[in-house]
């Protein structure tokens, strides 16, 4: 028998580069990499942020400063929330 190892803690820097990485078979923007004038404008305060996390049984845990612990990062699939019920709360003006 194998014992378990022990979880891999990571730490996770998101900036705002003026070029992301492309995945597979995608083509760059026909503005060859320069973001639009307005999200420039929206983005220009940010503050790239660092997520302390770490996985343990396929399960993510994520540093929450607020109550100073490690919390299970839910996503929407977690949540059991349908597509009709985000398309009522969320699609208001949209057309």
């Amino acid at each position: 028998t194998t014992s378990p190892s022990p979880p891999s803690s990571h730490s996770c820097t998101f900036s705002n580069s003026a070029s992301p990485p492309l995945a597979k078979g995608q083509t760059p923007h026909p503005s060859n990499g320069r973001p639009a004038q307005e999200l420039i404008t929206k983005f220009s305060d940010y503050q790239p942020t660092q997520i302390r996390y770490f996985t343990f049984h396929s399960t993510k845990y994520y540093w929450n400063n607020e109550v100073q612990n490690f919390k299970v990062l839910t996503g929407l699939e977690d949540l059991q929330v349908s597509c009709s019920t985000l398309h009522l709360e969320h699609t208001a003006g949209l057309s």
